[in-house]
Parts: structure tokens; C-alpha cells; sequence
């Protein structure tokens, strides 16, 4: 009797990774108060990641601020190094995988609360 295989991925779908940046956009203009205490308080982040928040703090209005940390943050934790359904789709494409069966299930942004 032979083995059967069958994979299951469970990721996030396209119309969440196209929702992260502005997830952390409303996270970063809920916080009132837009400094690097407070925000160390909340995500931890790399040395070069402190500078630049830093900068962005110094150097530009909030709303620049915050649309530039955001995008920091999204990258660094949710960016193209990470699986995401687009991503999977591509590798997929390309004949990763096979011959083994895949259940493929993308995490929508409807699922965000």
C-alpha cells in the first residue's frame, strides 16, 4: 500500500499583506504621543531600525513619520524575505513542490478586528 502526501499552507492572503502598512499606520497614529520611548515600549527593533525611526521622528511631520515607521515596521516583520500568498503563488508557478498535492488557505484582511 503506498503513502499518500498532501501539504497545507496557511499564510497571508493578498488583501492582508496589502493591509499590513496601514494596520501599523493606524497602531502608530493611535499612540498619541509619536517618540522612541513610547514606541520601544510597544516593537522591539534592530540598532539601524532605531536610527532611522529616529530620524524619521526628527525630521519629518507625523503623518510622514508615521507613514515611513510604518513602512519600516512592515517591511522588516512582513516584507518580501516572508512568505505571503503572492509569494507562494510565484514559487508555486515555478514548479516548487511538486508532484506533491497543496491545500493553500490565504488569511483575508476581513479576518483583521
Amino acid at each position: 500500500m503506498g503513502e499518500l502526501s498532501i501539504g497545507v499552507i496557511i499564510t497571508r492572503g493578498v488583501s492582508l499583506q496589502a493591509e499590513l502598512i496601514h494596520v501599523y499606520e493606524r497602531f502608530l497614529d493611535s499612540l498619541g504621543s509619536l517618540d522612541m520611548d513610547t514606541l520601544l515600549g510597544k516593537i522591539s527593533f534592530s540598532d539601524i531600525a532605531k536610527e532611522r525611526i529616529k530620524n524619521a521622528i526628527e525630521q519629518h511631520t507625523r503623518n510622514k513619520a508615521i507613514r515611513d515607521i510604518a513602512s519600516l515596521i512592515c517591511g522588516s516583520k512582513f516584507g518580501a524575505a516572508t512568505t505571503h500568498m503572492s509569494k507562494l503563488i510565484k514559487r508555486l508557478d515555478q514548479g516548487v513542490g511538486d508532484p506533491c498535492p497543496l491545500i493553500l488557505i490565504g488569511i483575508g484582511k476581513e479576518r483583521l478586528k
